[in-house]
């Protein structure tokens, strides 16, 4: 079994997210498992929400979603303590994407 870099993860996340694929799509595209994309972004989110982030881009954020009941909302909470509320689970990518870039700009 191959190993690979968590700087390599990271960036297959990173890629993932802008991709527009599905996890399990993804994956199959770069030949890992859908179990393992799951628990290495689980650990670089946790790595970084302790402070450990030399393994991790610059911009790579920790986030938690929590789908409601019916699947059709997804809230983001931002580790800034906000929480972004999206209606479709497909454009949370989109929506993270742009407050990264608004955080940039200041």
């Amino acid at each position: 079994m191959r190993r690979y870099s968590s700087e390599q993860w990271a960036e297959w996340i990173q890629e993932q997210q802008k991709s527009g694929l599905s996890i399990a799509a993804f994956c199959d595209s770069i030949g890992v498992s859908a179990n393992a994309f799951y628990w290495r972004r689980r650990q670089l989110a946790e790595n970084y929400s302790a402070g450990v982030t030399s393994s991790a881009p610059s911009d790579f954020v920790a986030l938690r979603l929590r789908p409601d009941s019916a699947g059709t909302l997804v809230e983001v909470d931002l580790p800034c303590g906000a929480t972004v509320r999206v209606c479709d689970e497909n454009a949370v990518g989109d929506v993270v994407a742009a407050l990264l870039n608004h955080g940039a700009e200041r």
